[in-house]
């Protein structure tokens, strides 16, 4: 590929974890492709104009950027009432379940696009940072992008982090979910899990129309209302779905067929493997101690001795956003004490530490655990010592459990993550509770078994050998990304 006939790329994304880490680890595949052609060093910017490759974030996520080697382009901070508007739905949702978390989501994501549309419009404009810009390659949940591939007739990739049954539902493409024998896969009390009886199957049709309008009228509300805001055509639009006139549009699914329920894709979309997660030859395991850096010298040797001892290590870790409360962290703690045969590595955040039983965490755990506030996730997941995940089931770490093969206990809070737990438990990789009632007995009881079966730890293995031996999803997606974008560099004047 000649780099100098590439397009110009601006990725854009919201600022949060499990949205703007894929979509970097994408552009920094789509980056390293044009460097690697051009003879440049792999781990900074594309030189010159024609194929470069920039991000468009808030200003909170320029160094996250940066350290990828990327361009950055500042779309500035929230002003103070967003970012308090931002904390307070933060909070609700810490709290809430069901719908009315659902309209939290709404609130957040449409909060984002009103306030990053008109810097990211005033960026692509003449003379803005990312002035000649060819196609735009978004995370699907950023809206603002979605709103101005639009409003500048610009082609659009978006790259989605979900189950695939409930990112088509949310981008629009329902009816690609209408076979008899793919189950409801959008959160709420009609998720249907296992092998589906004749019955599930004749009405899961109608269920899934009912979920998916109830879906779109949740979201319509406050997606009508900012696009009048901000100046744009009313259009009735799914959850996540762009206007019909955004011509030229590329789907990338973050994930792979072996966790879903096989169903042919509608055109224009691609499952590319997971786009955060590389354990390809050479980058499986992740080293825990680099050479040079002594920061996990302590979590190394506690691993070790964990193996020295014949303990199996557990690692533990819900996720970024949702904060277990305090009766769930008293399980977490009741199992730590109930299997002895075990050790545990448990990232927790630090200002959840004050819910721990007072003292010493080597007092309460007889010195079988390790809490942090946070953890080298990957590097953990592949260690020999670790034998078991427990985990919120989020995309991403779903995916890095299962790519490590590891058997799972998922612990799913809110979005996506019941559907993933049904995903691990449907395909025999681990086990699902519900966090809401958690106590140490059941945890306790789920991760003796897991630690102790045999045939699940085989399964996970070969899936992660699988997984592993296929081209990573932020490579692929940045090869499809090139292909798409070579008609908006041929239009370049």
């Amino acid at each position: 590929m000649d780099a100098t006939a590439a397009a110009n790329l601006l990725f854009v994304s919201v600022p949060h974890l499990g949205h703007i880490s894929p979509a970097i680890a994408v552009a920094r595949a789509c980056n390293e492709r044009r460097c690697a052609a051009a003879g440049n060093a792999p781990h900074g910017p594309a030189a010159g104009a024609a194929g470069a490759v920039r991000f468009a974030a808030l200003s909170e996520s320029r160094a996250k950027v940066e350290a990828a080697g990327l361009e950055f382009v500042d779309l500035g901070p929230l002003s103070a009432e967003d970012e308090a508007q931002k904390q307070q739905i933060h909070a609700q949702g810490a709290r809430s379940k069901g719908k009315a978390r659902v309209k939290l989501g709404c609130q957040l994501f449409t909060l984002m696009e009103r306030a990053m549309f008109p810097p990211l419009v005033e960026a692509l404009g003449s003379g803005g940072a990312a002035a000649g810009t060819d196609a735009i390659v978004a995370d699907f949940a950023t809206l603002a992008a979605h709103d101005a591939a639009e409003h500048l007739g610009l082609p659009l990739v978006l790259l989605h982090q979900g189950p695939l049954g409930m990112i088509l539902s949310g981008a629009g493409y329902n009816s690609a979910n209408m076979y008899s024998h793919v189950p409801l896969e959008i959160p709420g009390p009609f998720l249907q899990a296992g092998p589906l009886t004749p019955a599930q199957r004749a009405v899961n049709p109608l269920l899934k129309r009912l979920a998916h309008s109830q879906s779109c009228g949740i979201m319509d509300p406050y997606r009508a209302a900012t696009r009048a805001r901000l100046g744009l055509p009313r259009v009735r639009l799914a959850k996540f779905g762009c206007s019909p006139s955004v011509e030229r549009v590329l789907h990338l699914v973050s994930g792979s067929m072996d966790l879903e329920v096989e169903r042919p894709l509608p055109p224009s979309w691609h499952m590319t493997g997971q786009h955060n997660v590389d354990f390809s030859e050479g980058s499986f395991p992740v080293p825990l101690v680099k050479a040079g850096d002594d920061t996990n010298r302590d979590l190394e040797a506690f691993l070790q001795a964990a193996a020295d001892a014949g303990r199996p290590v557990v690692y533990i870790a819900t996720g970024t956003v949702a904060k277990p409360s305090q009766a769930q962290i008293d399980a977490i703690v009741g199992t730590v004490q109930a299997v002895e045969g075990a050790s545990f590595v448990w990232s927790l955040a630090k200002d959840c530490h004050a819910l721990l039983p007072s003292g010493d965490v080597a007092e309460w755990s007889g010195g079988r655990a390790k809490v942090l506030s946070w953890a080298p996730q990957q590097a953990l997941l592949g260690h020999a010592s670790v034998q078991l995940f427990v985990t919120h089931g989020g995309l991403n770490s779903t995916y890095e459990g299962v790519t490590a093969g590891l058997p799972l206990v998922v612990l799913p809070y809110f979005a996506d993550q019941p559907i993933n737990a049904m995903h691990v438990v449907n395909k025999g990789l681990g086990t699902m509770l519900d966090p809401w009632t958690l106590t140490a007995a059941g945890l306790s009881r789920a991760v003796r078994q897991l630690l102790a079966d045999k045939d699940t730890h085989a399964r996970t293995a070969e899936m992660g050998r699988r997984l592993r031996a296929r081209t990573p999803g932020a490579r692929r997606a940045a090869e499809l990304i090139e292909e798409f974008s070579v008609h908006a560099a041929c239009k370049r004047p």
